[in-house]
């Protein structure tokens, strides 16, 4: 094991002795200026590089969606020194285009429009915003072509997406309401037609007490090309109220259709329990209420308490009796 350390002991003084060392440090002297002079040489020569230029399509005609261009992707072929290449591609970061349809002119073919822009224009765009004179820069395609299509309009119901249970004693007091009641959408002919009714985000609640008024995003159905919501939210309004119980006793009117016999009824007055909103219960007056038993030759011996009408504030929550007996007076 001795011998082993002492030999490679040897060896590592042998390579790493001041002469060894100068030998190595002429070799890497050499062989960097070599890269460095092989670099300027490539970098001084006649390259090409492509880059590539995404489309914005900006201007679309109003009234009008752009459904299809021919190309998505203008192709920039530069050709200059290597140096310059290379500068130029740190210097374009996310090179993209617009392309604007201001002033194209629009052929309609089978009520779809078409346009096209020669890329002569852009080209020279390109390359004054490269520096570069436009005899150096190549570009693909040498055309684009726009497909539009017109945009129809239509109304369409918004419905809230909710559900929940009301605290004790709450009722609704109304139908629950959304604001705006009616979206209109805007989109192609076939997107459009296929909508008939919008629906909210849902929203769920526990022991709810109201009145209550939320808003929802309204939640836009899926299509083949975007569409467009006069509005993207609603207001939902839940009319909420505290109920309490109330009973009121009327008389029963007395109806016989089958002949001019008098008629009496037992018990001639009913107790009609109902519900009603605190704050309509002082305008409840048993004049709100009428019940009545009619006689149409029925072999029983009780009728049913019919209750004709009753306030639209109350929730009817039983009639007592229900029947009543009744005899003919002599």
């Amino acid at each position: 094991m001795t011998a082993v350390v002492r030999m490679g002991w040897k060896r590592f003084k042998q390579w790493f002795n001041p002469f060894r060392q100068r030998q190595l440090s002429v070799f890497l002297t050499c062989a960097g200026i070599s890269a460095v002079l092989w670099l300027l040489i490539r970098l001084s020569e006649n390259v090409s590089s492509t880059i590539d230029y995404p489309v914005v399509v900006t201007d679309i005609p109003q009234g009008f969606a752009l459904t299809d261009v021919s190309d998505s992707v203008l192709h920039v072929r530069i050709d200059s020194r290597g140096w310059y290449l290379l500068g130029l591609q740190r210097l374009v970061q996310n090179p993209k285009v617009a392309v604007s349809l201001s002033n194209v002119r629009l052929q309609e073919r089978n009520n779809q429009f078409f346009s096209s822009i020669p890329t002569r224009g852009i080209k020279e765009r390109i390359a004054h915003s490269l520096e570069m004179h436009n005899q150096l820069i190549s570009l693909t395609p040498d055309t684009l072509y726009f497909r539009l299509d017109p945009l129809v309009h239509k109304l369409v119901p918004v419905l809230p997406v909710i559900d929940f249970v009301p605290d004790h004693q709450f009722y609704l007091y109304a139908e629950i309401s959304a604001y705006p009641g009616q979206i209109e959408i805007s989109g192609l002919t076939e997107d459009v037609n296929a909508i008939d009714t919008l629906f909210s985000e849902s929203w769920s609640g526990t022991s709810v007490r109201g009145p209550l008024e939320i808003f929802l995003q309204v939640v836009k159905p899926q299509s083949r090309f975007p569409l467009t919501l006069s509005s993207d939210s609603v207001r939902v309004v839940i009319p909420l109220e505290q109920y309490t119980e109330s009973v009121v006793t009327i008389p029963i009117e007395i109806v016989n259709e089958l002949n001019a016999k008098k008629m009496r009824i037992f018990p001639d007055e009913v107790e009609i329990s109902y519900l009603v909103a605190l704050k309509d219960y002082a305008s409840i007056a048993a004049d709100d209420f009428h019940a009545r038993v009619v006689f149409r030759g029925e072999s029983t011996s009780r009728l049913p308490v019919e209750l004709l009408f009753a306030p639209k504030k109350c929730r009817i929550q039983s009639i007592s009796p229900a029947n009543v007996e009744y005899i003919f007076m002599k």
